[in-house]
């Protein structure tokens, strides 16, 4: 065999060495990872004030509020940056959008729920709402992570198995 024959080669094997890799990595694994990215970008984003975003096998939906089209899209832009998002379900409208108390709470209630992509909160008055799904067991931590940012009322309306 020739050394570029055998160079080849260890490309070929390398690069199925990464496939195996990467698939063995579960979509809800890689469904926590793009909501802790989400989590982290939607902190520095005023795009995201409104807007609630779960994942499920890799599918971002989008709901809640933005202020105009150019928000809207920039929202989406941002979630089309991540790598590993199959597709996106941008079901965001636009509507005023008010930046208050509340904004400090929701940024702070989504990075609980960073580790839960199927999950999300609604933030007004202090009181969140939680939706989704969850198993039974996480639904209990995260109750426990919410209670310390005291918000005024936690409704927990989350479906869980």
């Amino acid at each position: 065999m020739t050394s570029k024959l055998i160079s080849r080669l260890n490309k070929i094997l390398l690069s199925l060495f990464f496939v195996g890799t990467i698939s063995s990595c579960s979509q809800q694994e890689l469904d926590k990872e793009i909501k802790a990215d989400l989590a982290a970008k939607a902190k520095n984003e005023l795009n995201f004030a409104a807007v609630n975003y779960t994942i499920e096998d890799g599918v971002v939906t989008l709901t809640g509020k933005c202020s105009s089209e150019k928000s809207k899209g920039e929202a989406e832009q941002t979630v089309k940056g991540i790598n590993i998002v199959k597709g996106i379900v941008n079901h965001i409208e636009v509507a005023p959008v008010v930046l208050n108390a509340d904004l400090p709470l929701k940024q702070a209630v989504d990075s609980v729920l960073k580790d839960y992509p199927e999950v999300q909160a609604n933030v007004k008055g202090g009181t969140v709402v939680l939706e989704g799904k969850a198993k039974t067991k996480d639904a209990g931590k995260i109750l426990a992570g919410l209670n310390p940012l005291h918000p005024q009322k936690i409704e927990n309306q989350l479906k869980t198995d």
